[in-house]
């Protein structure tokens, strides 16, 4: 079986992976006194580069009081990710500015050589 992609091209594109993220883990608890559940999220080791756009059209969720526009991107990650899950976040730094952004991820695809992973996230509030 032939690769369509060139082992060398993902190295060749590296400068359009401008953007840095770190992958969060969620962690869940339980609260001793409430018996909630609490999810909190624990940085991965590794640093990615990414691609990030914004995707061209907003997307608006209608409620009885209330419209809310969802900003969605789309992000590409160098590398094949497996392990990830929409339960994960993402800690963007947009042009390697050091201001990060937390996204939620909303799906996930990879591509067939597994050389990238491509994601839809929106901002997250938190």
């Amino acid at each position: 079986m032939s690769r369509l992609i060139h082992p060398r091209l993902l190295q060749a594109l590296k400068q359009h992976f401008n953007s840095r993220c770190r992958l969060l883990y969620p962690v869940k608890t339980q609260d001793s006194n409430t018996g909630e559940e609490i999810i909190t999220y624990t940085a991965s080791d590794n640093v990615v580069n990414a691609y990030v756009e914004p995707v061209s059209s907003n997307q608006e969720v209608r409620r009885k009081d209330q419209t809310l526009v969802i900003r969605a991107f789309n992000i590409a990650l160098q590398g094949y990710y497996p392990e990830l899950t929409t339960d994960w976040q993402l800690s963007l730094a947009v042009d390697n500015d050091p201001a990060t952004e937390l996204h939620n991820i909303l799906t996930i695809n990879h591509d067939d050589s597994r050389s990238l992973t491509m994601l839809i996230t929106e901002r997250s509030n938190t």
